[in-house]
């Protein structure tokens, strides 16, 4: 993307602004006023592939030790939800 302006990425792209956004459980991102093109997008999702990001989501969610250095199970999908407590040693 070098140092191309925003400006000029939506003058070129017209639907900039609806393709580089997305919603999805009550959430909704906007990614169109960030450096990016079709091609970033292809290779971030070849990067995660390639890294097997599926997989290693899946392993987290098992619970499954993912991170080596520190020996044990992520505990990202343990976080309490609204309204409920953090029970932690």
């Amino acid at each position: 993307m070098g140092e191309q302006h925003l400006r000029e990425l939506f003058a070129a792209d017209p639907e900039r602004g609806t393709r580089f956004t997305l919603e999805a459980a009550g959430l909704y991102l906007d990614y169109s006023k960030n450096r990016i093109d079709a091609e970033t997008i292809r290779l971030l999702i070849a990067l995660a592939l390639d890294c097997d990001l599926p997989g290693r989501t899946a392993a987290m969610f098992r619970g499954e030790l993912i991170n080596g250095s520190e020996k044990r199970a992520a505990l990202h999908t343990g976080a309490p939800g609204p309204g409920e407590r953090a029970d932690r040693p």
